[in-house]
């Protein structure tokens, strides 16, 4: 059964901190090298300095994550961190426009008791990669701190937290600011006994599913292994209906195929899929794919573009042996099982690696790389429902790395927490 507390947060004294919007930064993961110098020019005390660390001269034999610890460890002596004054479980509300329309995705945040997967209470939908763990494990045992929260999702037909996160949403927020997508985020503490009973009574007997932070969740469970004090972690919690809760797809740009030619690869894929050759703005093309039903996607290639979706009669069960009804339905499961490893001979193992694969969340500047001549054919394709995304890890299967993009990202540096 999952288990969540109130916990004692690290959050920045602005006074002496600054301005939050300067603090905060995305997840470690999502921001690349020109972005990570941009962040750490812009505050001394910007969260950066501690989820990606960083080596200083005079402090070189400290090495990145020993850094990392000792920052913390001076903010929180200069009082620029401070402890909350009382146990408190985090509500968090996200603001955002995505595909034309305004959305507002409101969840709390407790610490989480830690539970192997196969227990069956908190469940994964993706695989991960072995690097992204040694370095969040490095940093967890220098820090000995949460640095970063991770997102899971909860289903929940009472209402009752719902109406709960309604009622603190009116209260003056502890933190509130526009990041650099201009994304607004608000947090509150909830800190009455009573508020906080509602939302652990609620919760008993739910399930888990992890939206995103697989690595950080698999990484602090080896980490438990060492410290018997990290039995927890902070996680958003996000119920499945709330009306801001949204995926958006993550494309496939392929490269580096031994002999591959586009317009042959357009032929044989007439042996499972209808194809339509599409032509039109980045704007008509991309209501085109959403528009087609079935499981479709985009092929862009040398002086082409391909509409193609799943034949009727195609046994994905005779293809997929391996994967359960819902995995081999997935429109990710397809493209990745019959069109890049059937078809293009680049096995999971490879892709895994990321060898000859990129991910690109924006469909217009899919379509422009693929135009580039650095790639041999770019796949575009719709989001993963989030309901599929559940049923998808109670069946106990996996599925392939980046199928969902949950978006928002959830911001750092709205709090720290010290494993004690």
């Amino acid at each position: 059964m999952v288990e969540i507390r109130a916990f004692q947060g690290l959050r920045y004294n602005l006074k002496k901190a600054g301005k939050p919007e300067r603090l905060v930064a995305p997840p470690y993961d999502v921001i690349s090298r020109e972005y990570r110098e941009e962040l750490r020019k812009r505050a001394p005390y910007n969260c950066i300095h501690v989820t990606l660390g960083e080596e200083i001269e005079e402090n070189r034999q400290l090495g990145l994550y020993g850094q990392a610890r000792k920052n913390l460890e001076d903010w929180t002596a200069k009082g620029i961190l401070a402890k909350e004054s009382s146990p408190a479980i985090y509500a968090y509300e996200q603001v955002y426009s995505a595909k034309g329309k305004k959305y507002s995705r409101k969840g709390f945040i407790p610490l989480v008791k830690l539970e192997p997967f196969e227990e069956g209470n908190v469940l994964p939908h993706e695989f991960t990669l072995s690097g992204p763990k040694a370095d969040r494990l490095e940093l967890l045992r220098a820090t000995q701190a949460n640095t970063e929260c991770i997102f899971a999702l909860y289903r929940d037909d009472s209402g009752k937290i719902k109406k709960l996160l309604e009622k603190v949403s009116k209260r003056p927020p502890l933190l509130k600011l526009k990041d650099d997508n201009r994304i607004l985020n608000r947090l509150w503490a909830i800190t009455d006994p009573q508020e906080i009973g509602v939302i652990t009574e609620t919760m008993k007997g739910k399930k888990l599913f992890i939206a995103d932070g697989h690595h950080r969740y698999e990484t602090h469970l080896k980490y438990f292994e060492e410290n018997p004090k990290a039995d927890a972690m902070p996680i958003l919690l996000v119920e499945m209906n709330d009306p801001g809760l949204i995926v958006l797809p993550t494309h496939r740009l392929l490269y580096g195929i031994k002999g591959f030619d586009f317009a042959k690869f357009c032929k044989a894929l007439q042996q499972w899929f209808e194809t339509k050759e599409l032509k039109g703005s980045t704007k008509e093309l991309e209501k085109k794919l959403a528009a087609k039903k079935g499981k479709a996607f985009i092929a862009k290639g040398k002086g082409k573009t391909l509409l193609f979706w799943l034949k009727k009669d195609v046994d994905l069960a005779s293809l997929m042996p391996d994967l359960v009804k819902e995995i081999r339905e997935l429109d990710v499961s397809i493209l990745h099982k019959i069109v890049i490893e059937k078809m293009l001979g680049i096995s999971a193992d490879q892709i895994a690696r990321k060898e000859h694969i990129e991910y690109v969340k924006d469909f217009s500047d899919a379509l422009k790389k693929a135009d580039s001549g650095k790639y041999d054919v770019a796949f575009l394709m719709n989001a993963t429902k989030k309901e599929q995304v559940v049923e998808s890890c109670l069946a106990g299967q996996r599925m392939p790395q980046k199928s969902t993009y949950f978006y928002p990202k959830i911001l750092s540096g709205l709090f720290y927490r010290k494993i004690e």
